[in-house]
């Protein structure tokens, strides 16, 4: 223990929290509001569509669900 340095570097401390913890704590925080919401539940559909290949659902009218 006695060779260990003095020097603190905190780069990937910077980079973990720039890259994880800052993004994570917007996305909660804007979860608290109502527009937050829809704009996060929208986010969601849409990715489980591109991920599963869902065709998109129209409506009567033939307009797009989500439009």
């Amino acid at each position: 223990m006695t060779d260990m340095s003095s020097y603190h570097f905190f780069k990937w401390f910077a980079v973990t929290m720039v890259t994880v913890c800052i993004p994570f704590f917007l996305m909660i925080g804007s979860l608290n509001t109502t527009s937050g919401m829809e704009f996060w539940r929208k986010k969601w559909h849409q990715s489980l569509e591109w991920v599963m290949g869902l065709p998109k659902r129209r409506h009567k009218d033939g307009d797009e669900q989500g439009k």
